[in-house]
């Protein structure tokens, strides 16, 4: 009801926090990602922060696959690079060891390779420091022929 009554531009970095705390909720998977959708109907879903918002969801557990694809549908880019490791959200992805986001990612076109990347902060390079080898066999799949 009040989010009617908030007139932040999409691009507004005030939408941040809000964000953030829509998919981290306690009131259930469900009702966490009623409250993301509002949202994201207001805020663009790229803003930035050190990181995207799509950085921290795939930083979380399997469950919250949902607000990935939702950021995605609503045209979250996958080659934004955060402050502190240099790597887009599949390399967090990969880093943490979610399988789960690292398919959703490459299967909606993320770049398999990230030639433009610093040695250390690919994908690949995060999974095999990390010990992934699930992982580095999902990024091996989709590398270029």
């Amino acid at each position: 009801m009040a989010l009617e009554r908030i007139d932040w531009s999409r691009e507004d970095h005030r939408w941040l926090w809000p964000l953030w705390q829509a998919f981290s909720c306690d009131g259930g998977v469900r009702r966490c990602l009623a409250c993301f959708r509002l949202l994201l109907d207001r805020a663009a879903p790229n803003l930035y922060s050190g990181r995207t918002v799509l950085h921290t969801v795939v930083a979380r557990e399997r469950k919250h696959l949902p607000f990935a694809e939702m950021l995605l549908d609503c045209g979250a880019r996958m080659d934004i690079r955060d402050e502190l490791l240099g790597s887009t959200a599949r390399g967090w992805a990969c880093r943490w060891g979610h399988i789960e986001f690292v398919k959703l990612l490459l299967e909606r076109g993320a770049d398999s390779v990230e030639a433009d990347a610093a040695p250390w902060a690919t994908p690949k390079a995060w999974a095999q420091k990390m010990g992934h080898a699930k992982v580095l066999r999902a990024l091996l799949s989709y590398w270029p022929k």
